[in-house]
């Protein structure tokens, strides 16, 4: 957990220096690439971050349920403290994020409905359905700054949240091994090899029980 955290957050730092770049640029409007590709970057990361943080469900890996699973044991594990309020705070606005975030929420279609008001405009359910064809995708080719600012304000919000309740899983860790933990970030010149390709594969295989483990040959001379 902490050293997918670790990585996640060097990403999200690095997306937040080029967010303050174009910010920097003090332009009033923006080229769409720019902003999209952005928020998607930063999308991506919240919805790990999300889920590695603050989900529930059954087959999940996240902080919430390790240390959900610590209190319900407390009787025999006795090694950690309490979480302070503020993580406990932050993990529970996590989860509902996530729960939100993690899926399209019907509620966005009723909001679309309702934002049609901010235009000075209503358009009805009905008269919506009434316009079945054409299907119009819109794609903007820029963007006003505000946008970006919006993005970067909750971006900054966002990472504060996690590098926090990481902060935490450091202390529990060191908690655990009875010792200061050390995290260090490396950067190999080596090539990443395409082995790790495979891990998603086998991870999907074994929560579908569909895994079959190699024979390993430890015959050879």
């Amino acid at each position: 957990l902490i050293m997918l955290a670790k990585r996640q957050l060097f990403y999200y730092k690095k997306y937040l220096v080029e967010m303050e770049q174009i910010l920097d640029a003090q332009s009033l409007i923006l080229k769409g690439n720019d902003y999209e590709e952005l928020r998607n970057k930063i999308s991506y990361l919240d919805i790990f971050l999300l889920n590695l943080f603050g989900d529930e469900t059954k087959s999940a890996l996240s902080y919430r349920k390790f240390r959900k699973l610590i209190n319900r044991n407390k009787h025999e594990i006795c090694i950690l403290e309490d979480l302070p309020k503020k993580i406990i705070e932050y993990l529970d606005e996590l989860n509902n994020l996530r729960n939100w975030a993690a899926h399209i929420p019907e509620s966005l279609l009723n909001a679309e409905f309702e934002g049609t008001d901010f235009e000075g405009k209503r358009i009805s359910k009905e008269d919506f359905l009434k316009r079945p064809s054409p299907i119009n995708v819109t794609i903007f080719q820029t963007y006003d700054r505000v946008w970006i600012e919006l993005l970067y304000k909750e971006s900054i919000e966002a990472y504060e949240c996690y590098r926090n309740i990481l902060q935490q899983m450091r202390i529990d860790y060191s908690r655990l091994i009875d010792s200061q933990v050390e995290v260090i970030v490396r950067f190999p010149d080596t090539i990443r090899k395409k082995h790790d390709f495979e891990l998603p594969r086998i991870s999907f295989d074994m929560q579908n029980k569909t895994y079959k483990r190699k024979v390993r040959d430890d015959t050879s001379i």
